[in-house]
C-alpha cells in the first residue's frame, strides 16, 4: 500500500510541476501582451 501511494504521490508531482509551468507560461505570455498593449496605448497618447 505505502509503495502504491509513493508511486502515486511521483506522478501527482510531475502532474503538479507539469501544471505549473504550462501556469507559468500562461502567466508569462498573459502579461508580455498586456505590457505590449500598455505600451501600444502610450505610443498613441
Amino acid at each position: 500500500m505505502t509503495d502504491n501511494r509513493m508511486m502515486t504521490g511521483d506522478g501527482m508531482m510531475w502532474a503538479m510541476g507539469l501544471w505549473g509551468l504550462a501556469l507559468a507560461v500562461l502567466v508569462a505570455l498573459v502579461i508580455a501582451r498586456v505590457g505590449q498593449i500598455h505600451l501600444l496605448s502610450i505610443r498613441i497618447l
